[in-house]
Order: C-alpha cells, then sequence, then structure tokens
C-alpha cells in the first residue's frame, strides 16, 4: 500500500511521463505559446467523440427541450481540464435528480451532433474523482478534507475524461438536470481550457522541499503543524480488527532525510524522497491483529505532468506512475488515464524560491473549518 508523507504528495505536483507518441504530449519552448495553444478553439464533435463518461450513453442529435421545472447551479463557469486525465464538472441541486444532459459546444457556439445521457447511478464523488490520490499520512489527509468536503446531498459530480486524442485548447459543455416526473431544466454552459503541459517557465529546475506549515480553526481552536527534513513527525492512526471489530490505535512516524522534485520545459516531473519509516507490519496485522512496527528506510520516486493556470496562478499535478520501496519490498503502479494528486496558488517565485500557498473553509456539521497551508522550495545549485 503506498504510503506518502505530505512532504511528498505536494511534490507530485510536478510530474509527468512524456510519451512520444502520444499526440496530447506536445513541447512547447515558451509560456507565450503555451497560453496560445490553451486558446484553440477545438472542434465540438472531436471532443464529443474523444470524451468517456462511464455509464453514460450516447445519442445521436441534441438533447430534449427543457420545460424549466427543475433549476441547478454550477460551482464555476470556467474551469481547467487535463490532458489524458479528463475534467470534473459539479452541479449543485435542490431537489433529487435522475440525470443529465451534456451536449459539447464550441466556443464559437458551434454544437456537436450528439449529446450525452447521463443517469444517476453514473455519478461521480470526491473519492474517485480524476483517480485522485490522497493515499497518504493523516497530514496530508488534513488538507486534502478540508478543500474537498461537499455536501453529497445537493452536489451531483460528472466525471469526464479525455482520450489522447483531446489536445490543448478550450470547449464548452452543456448541461441540463432532469427528474423521473420529466421535468428538464434550462441548461447551463460550463467552458473547460484543457491544460498544455508545463506552462511556467520560471519553475523549470531541481527544486527541494524544506518546508510545509499547516494551520487549521475548528470550533475555535487552532492547529499548527509544521514539517521539515530531518525532523521526525510522528501521527497516530486506527486500524479495524477484522475478527474482533476493534479499532486498535498506534503511532506510526517518519523523518524525511532528502528529497528533490526534477521540473522539466516538457511539461514533465520526477519526484523522489528518501525517510526513515516507522510502519505497522500490515501482513501480520490483517493475519491475526497483531501490532508490529517495522523501522526501515524507505524510497519513494513519482513521475507524471504538470500544468500551470496562468490566469490564477494554480498549478496542478498529475501522477502517472510511482515506484516505493520499504523494507526490501517493491511496489510500482501505472496510472493510464492519471491521478490527479495535487493542485495549489504559487504565492512568490524567485531566482532560488518559491512559495505555494492555499487556504480556505468547508462546513461541518454547521461549523466552519477554515485551513491554510504553505510550502517552501529552494533551487538546488
Amino acid at each position: 500500500m503506498k504510503s506518502l508523507p505530505f512532504i511528498l504528495i505536494i511534490m507530485l505536483f510536478f510530474t509527468a511521463c512524456n510519451n512520444d507518441d502520444d499526440p496530447t504530449s506536445i513541447f512547447i519552448s515558451s509560456d507565450e505559446a503555451i497560453n496560445a495553444l490553451e486558446k484553440t478553439v477545438l472542434d465540438p464533435d472531436t471532443v464529443s467523440n474523444n470524451i468517456i463518461i462511464s455509464g453514460a450513453t450516447k445519442v445521436t442529435g441534441n438533447p430534449p427541450l427543457p420545460t424549466g421545472n427543475l433549476s441547478f447551479t454550477t460551482s464555476t463557469e470556467e474551469q481547467s481540464g487535463f490532458q489524458s486525465t479528463g475534467v470534473q464538472i459539479k452541479l449543485n441541486t435542490t431537489t433529487p435528480i435522475a440525470g443529465v444532459y451534456l451536449q459539447i459546444v464550441s466556443t464559437d457556439g458551434t454544437k456537436a451532433n450528439s449529446f450525452y445521457n447521463i443517469p444517476a447511478s453514473a455519478f461521480g464523488d470526491e473519492e474517485n474523482s480524476l483517480k485522485q490520490n490522497t493515499n497518504t499520512f493523516s497530514f496530508a489527509k488534513k488538507q486534502f478534507t478540508a478543500s474537498n468536503i461537499l455536501n453529497t446531498n445537493e452536489t451531483t459530480i460528472i466525471n469526464v475524461d479525455f482520450s489522447a486524442n483531446i489536445p490543448p485548447g478550450t470547449f464548452c459543455g452543456i448541461f441540463c438536470v432532469y427528474d423521473d416526473e420529466g421535468n428538464i431544466s434550462e441548461p447551463i454552459e460550463v467552458c473547460v481550457q484543457v491544460e498544455s503541459w508545463g506552462g511556467n517557465e520560471a519553475l523549470i529546475g531541481t527544486w527541494n522541499l524544506e518546508e510545509i506549515t499547516y494551520t487549521e480553526t475548528y470550533n475555535g481552536v487552532t492547529e499548527t503543524e509544521t514539517i521539515r527534513l530531518n525532523e521526525e513527525h510522528c501521527e497516530m492512526e486506527s486500524y479495524l480488527c477484522s475478527s474482533t471489530q476493534d479499532e486498535i490505535t498506534f503511532e506510526e512516524c517518519e523523518t524525511i532525510t532528502a528529497n528533490s522534485v526534477v521540473i522539466n520545459g516538457d511539461g514533465t516531473y520526477v519526484y523522489s524522497v528518501t525517510a526513515n519509516e516507522i510502519r505497522l507490519d500490515h501482513e501480520l496485522f490483517e493475519q491475526d491483529c497483531t501490532v508490529e512496527l517495522i523501522s526501515s528506510e524507505s524510497f519513494f520516486e513519482s513521475k507524471g505532468n504538470w500544468a500551470y493556470n496562468e490566469e490564477e496562478g494554480i498549478l496542478t499535478i498529475i501522477e502517472f506512475s510511482y515506484t516505493e520501496i520499504f523494507n526490501g519490498i517493491t511496489e510500482e503502479e501505472v496510472f493510464e488515464d492519471g491521478q490527479f494528486v495535487f493542485e495549489g496558488k504559487i504565492f512568490s517565485i524567485t531566482d532560488n524560491t518559491f512559495v505555494i500557498k492555499d487556504e480556505g473553509s468547508v462546513e461541518i456539521n454547521g461549523i466552519i473549518k477554515t485551513y491554510e497551508f504553505s510550502m517552501n522550495f529552494t533551487r538546488e545549485e
């Protein structure tokens, strides 16, 4: 089981596996050229023929006309999508719905000659969104949980996967929701910019992550945690014993001794980290719930693609493969469609440092929880 420290998952945001045979893996040498390519108006039929929505049915023609008796909103009218991976669309409704109609349209108004009927059984959730990777230490989970908690009774999530035939550019989707009574909402248009890999030349190079700071405030209590190189960080972990159904709690620790990320101009990254870890022996625990901790050096390497949204200053990381070695055992996995790993806003960049910061809030049981985290990097000489 992959067990990434927060430091690792953050650094994943610089990765990509470039494939010379992949038409979407386009090498572009300047920020201006990348930005121009992302503004290309994509053909709606090309997009419609190369998206994958699990459980949906593609239908020739236009969707049924709206009756206007339902209403919904979207989380945003413009958002980013990622090559060979996809985009997630969030629709907010006030009443139960039976499905969604989606028709692709170009930014010049040209509609595709088909549409998708997406039943409620095909709706996604945050856990499988873009094959999101949140398998990390609990310190990392705090940030992802804070940013991703949704009221699932009101939010419909449509996961739209892209084949390799959708290049960088822009397109829009016209959405209507419908219920079991035959009511169909008025349409809402959401436009997507398919990001090029790369996009900010100032990030190119080899960087070391020096420090991560995370602060959250909930129910009047503020907590701050900091992870630094060569400092031990421990977390209490709980596992369910299958034979007794008892929850067993113990402490796992790690000390990051070396980490670096190579950010390449072609939009790929390679991130590696070495650490001394104390982990549960999962095989022994699964046999008879015995808690035995293993101390060993670990090595982790992640590869994938990074994309930079210049309008909002947001960096997104998509992982396509990883290798982990712990206690002499090697685990490797390849994700053909990529795994969403991280998204954050670049706060500052100089010749030798850059800082990523993010903050937000979420309502949990009627109480607002706020969070803020920052990551500090230095360029390797």
